[in-house]
């Protein structure tokens, strides 16, 4: 894990190169590399530029880019905006070198149910389905996380 402080921090382009460094040091497979951000974790990125002064519109990603120093990265808000109980607004950046460490294990089959009592008075169909998963990391070495960084995005004017 890459941490930018005890309170959270901005991402910079330093952290960046210290994440992907971070897997090479622990000599991370080579594979589908990429990064998985929230949408908080988009914007702070789109905001902040490479360097502390300078060219102004210099920032770390750039409007229409499909990468993040050259490797793919996604955008979900799967990846929680609160994670810490004392600072709000700090989210997680995950990077590795080798997503397809990252096993998803289903067993059981799917089960899916038709209710059409519990919102019978609305005259809706209630579907319920369920399933078992579990996720595991094959190569924990291969991933590297920041789950400190403050995206608290400026107000919009």
């Amino acid at each position: 894990m890459v941490s930018l402080g005890t309170s959270g921090g901005d991402l910079t382009y330093g952290a960046i190169i210290g994440m992907i460094s971070a897997v090479m040091a622990d000599n991370g497979r080579d594979g589908n590399e990429g990064f998985v951000m929230n949408s908080n974790g988009f914007a702070s990125l789109a905001l902040t530029p490479f360097q502390t002064g300078g060219v102004e519109g210099n920032f770390i990603l750039k409007p229409g880019s499909t990468d993040l120093f050259a490797r793919k990265f996604l955008v979900t808000n799967r990846i929680p905006s609160d994670l810490a109980e004392t600072t709000t607004g700090l989210s997680a950046m995950i990077y590795s070198s080798n997503w397809k460490s990252a096993i998803l294990a289903t067993w059981g089959g799917v089960g899916i149910l038709f209710d059409p009592y519990t919102q019978a008075l609305v005259n809706k169909l209630r579907i319920v389905v369920n399933t078992y998963a579990d996720v595991d990391i094959e190569h924990p070495e291969e991933f590297a996380v920041i789950k400190d960084w403050n995206t608290t995005l400026p107000a919009l004017t």
